[in-house]
């Protein structure tokens, strides 16, 4: 390979997929490994969502109903947000890995690879919401919007573990957001979002 020929936008490009200027000080430092897909399993890092504050308190169950640009499925609302409580102002999340399947992958076989990955309900329902107010309308933002689905682990009813799948329809103008058993398979391309 001829490193003299790289561009500025091909290492603007390997910048962002190892997750920002942070995750490039981390590889330098030698506390990132990158890994080939061929070898990486199910999954390839892709980016990440950035650190947060929540800026007022958060009520699930006053922020997840039907609405205008919302979808929210029954199985959603039954199995995570029953569970949920509330966040108070000021709470801060920290940046967040994300991940692109490189092939097919079932809920089970994501948690296999990030063990660590799995979101409280409480955590998550705040954390999501704040990522959706960002992009109400489907705007370009942290959550894909192209009809590929966003997938979330998150601790639910009973202490079960479920899949969130989150995605934009462009058809309907609004975000649907459903769980799903960890057997189900979702397919490459799909973004995962980890915790951890």
């Amino acid at each position: 390979m001829k490193y003299s020929s790289v561009t500025l936008g091909q290492i603007e490009a390997v910048i962002n997929k190892l997750g920002g200027e942070e995750e490039l000080d981390n590889l330098l430092a030698g506390k990132l490994r990158v890994v080939r897909v061929d070898k990486a399993g199910k999954l390839v890092r892709d980016g990440s969502h950035s650190a947060m504050t929540l800026n007022e308190k958060h009520d699930p169950s006053l922020f997840y109903r039907d609405r205008v640009g919302l979808y929210v499925s029954l199985n959603f609302l039954g199995k995570i947000v029953s569970v949920a409580g509330s966040t108070e102002a000021g709470k801060k999340f920290k940046r967040i890995p994300c991940f692109k399947l490189a092939t097919n992958a079932t809920g089970e076989q994501l948690k296999s690879e990030r063990p660590d990955s799995v979101w409280t309900a409480t955590d998550f329902c705040a954390w999501f919401a704040f990522k959706l107010q960002q992009q109400p309308n489907g705007e370009r933002g942290e959550l894909l919007n192209t009809g590929s689905a966003n997938l979330f682990l998150v601790e639910g009813i009973n202490g079960g573990v479920f899949v969130v799948c989150a995605d934009w329809n462009s058809g309907f103008r609004k975000w649907y957001v459903y769980t799903w058993q960890l057997d189900d398979t979702w397919f490459v391309g799909y973004r995962f979002a980890s915790c951890n």
